[in-house]
């Protein structure tokens, strides 16, 4: 019986292939989806029925990160600690996302990691100055927000590409792309900017994948 597993190797949209690991953050016990599969807080770019990794199971939750590595479009996976199947999702609000079902002793195989973004300190980024502002007077903010929270708000946002955050004042500003090294420096903000500020699920480029073979004799390639 031939067995072939999956795995992503270069992402097709025009010269972005990625091949470095991004930082995630963890998130036990949650869901994050589109409520098709009693889940929320993100958008689906693997449904239900077929995980990424065409359909493939046993993945390590390294693996399933790296799949995520490889779209620009995923901000996080959803990932079953029991069947190794994972599920990229885009516009993840992890804070919306859905508490997953344990069993009598309270554990869980649901698993979400969020993939971070970047954080550079004392910088501003304004419009002329590495980034352009949303909505579009630069002075207008969000009070009231932990870091955390200004994060989730940039990722509900398809427009954002980062945020200007003041830990003295817990004010957020939300910013389109941003090019870090145009922003202004000796400022008492911080930026985060996202992991990949062009990521936007309307436009989802294909990935391709390459079989490798785990057990039986592989087919002849004819012509080959």
């Amino acid at each position: 019986m031939l067995k072939v597993s999956w795995l992503p190797v270069v992402n097709c949209s025009g010269g972005s292939n990625r091949t470095h690991s991004f930082h995630y953050q963890t998130y036990p016990g949650l869901k994050c989806g589109d409520g098709t599969a009693g889940d929320s807080g993100a958008v689906d770019l693997d449904p239900p029925s077929n995980s990424a990794g065409a359909n493939a199971t046993g993945l390590s939750a390294a693996q399933c990160q790296h799949i995520c590595d490889a779209d620009d479009y995923c901000s996080c996976v959803q990932f079953d600690l029991s069947t190794g199947r994972c599920w990229r999702r885009a516009q993840c609000i992890v804070d919306n996302c859905t508490k997953a079902k344990t069993s009598p002793n309270n554990a869980t195989s649901e698993v979400v990691f969020f993939k971070s973004y970047a954080e550079h300190m004392g910088l501003n980024c304004v419009s002329g100055h590495g980034a352009a502002c949303i909505p579009d007077s630069c002075n207008e903010h969000t009070p009231n927000m932990t870091k955390h929270q200004c994060v989730q708000l940039c990722e509900a946002d398809s427009m954002c590409g980062g945020v200007v955050y003041s830990a003295t004042k817990q004010w957020c500003w939300k910013r389109g792309p941003v090019d870090i090294g145009s922003c202004k420096t000796g400022s008492s903000f911080d930026v985060l900017v996202t992991p990949t500020d062009s990521s936007r699920p309307d436009d989802q480029p294909p990935l391709l994948y390459a079989a490798e073979l785990i057990h039986g004799l592989a087919p002849p390639l004819l012509g080959y």
